[in-house]
């Protein structure tokens, strides 16, 4: 059974690095942040993306990100824009 959901999982996130490798996904993830940083600099705040300073907590508010978002940030820090390589996540390629 437990090695089954780690096929399955493991399964699932080579489709999650596979999607993020995407062009199209790509584009639309860098446009999103673009947009999130452009409505962050008209409030005249500057953001570490860390959460820390925002009081999240203090607000009922709880910070996520998708395996999507987590698959793409991982393809970048390692130079595999292309969606070739190793992803650390998983040792095994993607």
């Amino acid at each position: 059974m437990a090695s089954d959901l780690q096929a399955t999982d493991r399964e699932a996130w080579r489709r999650w690095f596979a999607a993020a490798a995407d062009p199209a996904i790509d584009s639309k993830l860098r446009a999103l942040c673009e947009y999130v940083d452009a409505r962050t600099a008209t409030r005249d705040v500057v953001c570490w993306a860390s959460g820390q300073c925002c009081k999240f907590d203090e607000f009922g508010h709880r910070l996520y990100v998708t395996a999507l978002e987590a698959a793409w940030v991982v393809c970048r820090v390692n130079g595999m824009d292309s969606g070739a390589g190793v992803s650390p996540a998983m040792g095994d390629p993607v």
